[in-house]
């Protein structure tokens, strides 16, 4: 039987650990290399990464990161369980110093994310998305610290603010990327323009969409191009465990995981199911998957 509550305090522990490294680089000046996609890394996405892995690595289940090399699709495809992490999500805004940057960690379970840590280690919070026990949203503190050093999960779900997305709307609260324009996310904009719905453009980075999803201040995000499968592990799980959804453009069925290529197509995360049809997202869905 999987010790779910023991994988959870890996996940926050190495979060945690993370969230010290990035912002001991944060503090201080740093450069950057740019890698061969075009993407830049500094010093704290490898050090966060040697810390998130060095302790993901004690449960035994394969550990994929976007700063080390993936396995071979045939070598993993069976897997049942599959961590999936990117060690410093948001990159470009740590080095703008705007402080929209997340840790994320997601479990994958026969293609589904079952937990999800996000950590913004600049507010000193950590998101947890648990499938079977809900959303919640942890302050970094010493009580927190001393119930994860004692592995008393129970402690520190009672003591962290229970969120559900869920809530009473009275416009659209789009979430946006603040790095990565696209064509149908502008779409979208503008159907809800055309219809006379009211719309409010949050703009933030890196896994931080998810986070506004799951706590209610913002009821859909939009990615209308491409992303990583470690970009959104932990926040599908995070908005799924809230009550929300995140589907596929495409086909509108939940994002699968540990697929042949590590790569998703577009996506729309919602609050709820009555959200779809408010915004008519399926206009959009014409184009078949590449």
């Amino acid at each position: 039987m999987t010790n779910y509550p023991s994988l959870v305090m890996l996940a926050l522990k190495a979060a945690l650990k993370a969230k010290d490294e990035i912002l001991t680089v944060y503090d201080q000046k740093f450069d950057f290399e740019v890698k061969n996609d075009g993407t830049p890394i500094t010093i704290a996405d490898k050090n966060s990464n040697n810390a998130i892995t060095s302790i993901l690595n004690r449960t035994n289940i394969l550990v994929i990161s976007e700063e080390t090399q993936s396995m071979a699709y045939y070598k993993r495809k069976n897997h049942e369980f599959l961590w999936l992490v990117d060690p410093l999500d948001g990159t470009k805004e740590f080095i703008k110093k705007n402080g929209e940057f997340t840790v994320n960690i997601g479990l994958i379970q026969n293609s589904v994310p079952v937990i999800g840590v996000t950590a913004v280690p600049v507010r000193e919070i950590i998101y947890l998305g648990w499938l079977s026990k809900g959303a919640f949203k942890i302050t970094i503190c010493k009580n927190f610290k001393r119930h994860l050093k004692n592995n008393n999960i129970e402690n520190i779900l009672k003591h962290s603010d229970k969120l559900t997305s869920d809530n009473i709307f009275s416009r659209v609260n789009l979430a946006v990327s603040r790095s990565h324009p696209d064509d149908r996310t502008a779409s979208i904009i503008q159907s809800l323009a055309n219809e006379n719905i009211p719309v409010k453009i949050i703009k933030k980075g890196s896994a931080l969409k998810f986070c506004l999803l799951a706590e209610g201040s913002a009821n859909i995000y939009m990615r209308g191009n491409y992303s990583y499968e470690w970009d959104t592990a932990s926040g599908h799980a995070l908005v799924n465990a809230a009550g929300g959804k995140v589907l596929s453009v495409i086909d509108g069925k939940p994002l699968k995981y540990n697929k042949p290529q590590l790569k998703n197509r577009e996506f729309i995360a919602v609050a709820s199911d009555k959200l779809l049809d408010i915004i008519k997202w399926k206009t959009f869905a014409s184009k078949p998957d590449r």
